[in-house]
């Protein structure tokens, strides 16, 4: 089995999966934002509220886990809040610098977090179901906890591992709508993308979400 945690309860989350899994081989990668241990998962610490080096490590350490998962295994998705700034990865055409700056730009414009992590998603090689699709043919089942009011799974985190119900175009009309500056590049990588959906509804299996399912990581 492989566990994939992210987010500021992580390292709790990874700790009750690891303690009620016990005796089976588990792999895996917990990132968190002091980088705490868990006993048999690599352990990295990433930036927030705004992605920085060790997210960018982050995101490419969970990724290149999640591709390693093979039809047979079960790819477990430990997801909490933050994690959208904690692991990251630019989709071809961004870099680190302009997610950066737009990140920060859309936190001190005072949007709504979905508003801001709509953007997020269609700049990200992680996020709006990007984990999951780096997974496949794995089955992948995800475990939230989160205090996001209404509990919409594509904001959580930046919904790694769940289908994105929003387009590059709604990206885009954030940014213009609120007069959001960003460099260049991030237009060009809005502006191209194809549009597919990366993950179909029912494919990924959510366990529980909400902020009652806490116990359920213990």
């Amino acid at each position: 089995m492989i566990v994939l945690a992210l987010g500021k309860a992580a390292s709790a989350m990874a700790r009750g999966a690891v303690s009620a899994l016990d005796g089976l081989a588990i792999a895996g990668v917990v990132v968190s934002p002091d980088g705490a241990r868990v006993s048999g998962l690599q352990a990295v610490a990433g930036e927030h509220p705004v992605p920085g080096p060790g997210s960018l490590r982050a995101g490419q350490l969970l990724l290149e886990v999640a591709a390693s998962a093979g039809r047979a295994d079960l790819v477990l998705v430990l997801l909490s809040g933050g994690g959208s700034s904690l692991a990251e990865v630019p989709l071809l055409g961004c870099t680190l610098g302009d997610l950066q700056a737009v990140g920060a730009a859309l936190l001190r414009s005072g949007l709504p977090i979905d508003s801001v992590n709509t953007v997020r998603r269609h700049l990200s090689a992680l996020k709006g179901g990007r984990l999951a699709l780096a997974a496949s043919p794995a089955r992948v089942a995800t475990l939230v906890v989160s205090d996001v009011v209404g509990s919409l799974l594509e904001v959580i985190a930046g919904g790694p591992t769940v289908p994105d119900p929003t387009s590059a175009a709604d990206a885009m009309r954030v940014i213009t709508d609120a007069a959001i500056p960003v460099p260049p590049g991030v237009f060009e990588v809005l502006r191209h993308e194809p549009g597919e959906r990366l993950v179909e509804p029912g494919s990924v299996a959510v366990i529980a979400d909400g902020p009652a399912c806490a116990a359920a990581a213990a």
